[in-house]
């Protein structure tokens, strides 16, 4: 009885999607780098406390959809819409460019929240890949597989019907209090996240601005894959931390960069060389990573 909540949730979730089978996805050299099967997928709630840009005092909640593939070795940790939206994509061969740009301006104007980073554990080996953007540049970067120094507690909470234990570290900048159950013996999480005897539930930073939790957790048989984009640029994460921080900040546009913009006023978005954006963002930036 503990976890009918959880099955209440996923499927929810389930039904909203379309699943892949594992027979029913074929790696498209072009397109995208295969790196594996999941065998787990987690879906985790990802909340922003923000503060409002024309009153710090006040926050605001932000709150996005990401998913955790995952099968032990290797995984992927990106945003659910995403997910689902490449679910159709690549299940359906037959599928048109026309039908796949309806299905991404779907998702841009009615999702309020993507999460645009892609993180991939131990790919390559021993190596973290991570694809983000800043405005219209598409980056990728990757970095050694640096464990999280942790701390064990014997705290214990119970997260989508799992018992879970306390950990808690410092990362990037920021500290972290963390519940992962062994009852799932995989040592990953949400976002950069892990190293520890089990599934990292929840994620809490010392600050209270950011949350990651877990709401459903499936076996599954999906494919685990690098999109390719011949237009993005190689960095390191230091660099890149470091400028997209600085833009988020104080975001600077060079009109002579823009070579098309369409503006959609009824959905307040603006799509600037093919990419797509907020007309106007209430809140301020709260970086994930701030060193």
């Amino acid at each position: 009885m503990k976890r009918v909540s959880f099955f209440i949730v996923l499927l929810i979730l389930i039904s909203k999607t379309v699943l892949w089978g594992q027979s029913s996805f074929t790696s498209d050299d072009k397109t995208s780098t295969f790196i594996g099967i999941a065998k787990v997928e987690c879906i985790y709630s990802y909340t922003v406390n923000a503060p409002l840009k024309d009153n710090n005092s006040e926050k605001k909640q932000l709150i996005y959809t990401t998913i955790l593939q995952s099968n032990g070795s290797q995984s992927k940790f990106w945003d659910w819409h995403f997910y689902k939206k490449d679910s159709l994509i690549l299940s359906n061969k037959s599928i048109t460019a026309d039908s796949i740009n309806q299905l991404k301006n779907k998702y841009w104007f009615n999702v309020k929240n993507l999460f645009s980073s892609v993180i991939i554990k131990n790919y390559p080996k021993g190596k973290t890949t991570v694809t983000d953007d800043i405005m219209f540049d598409d980056y990728i970067y990757t970095e050694k597989n640096l464990p999280q120094e942790w701390i064990l507690s014997e705290d214990t909470l119970t997260v989508c019907g799992y018992l879970c234990y306390k950990a808690t570290t410092q990362f990037a900048g920021r500290g972290w209090s963390v519940w992962y159950t062994p009852e799932i013996p995989i040592s990953d999480g949400p976002w950069k996240l892990n190293g520890l005897a089990g599934l990292i539930l929840k994620a809490v930073d010392n600050s209270n601005s950011l949350m990651f939790e877990a709401i459903a957790i499936r076996n599954a048989n999906t494919p685990i894959y690098l999109t390719k984009n011949p237009m993005r640029l190689k960095t390191n994460r230091k660099t890149f931390v470091k400028n997209k921080n600085e833009f988020e900040k104080n975001p600077k546009l060079d009109n002579s960069q823009i070579k098309s913009i369409t503006v959609f006023k009824a959905e307040k978005i603006i799509k600037v060389n093919g990419k797509f954006f907020k007309m106007k963002r209430e809140t301020e930036y709260v970086p994930l990573e701030l060193e």
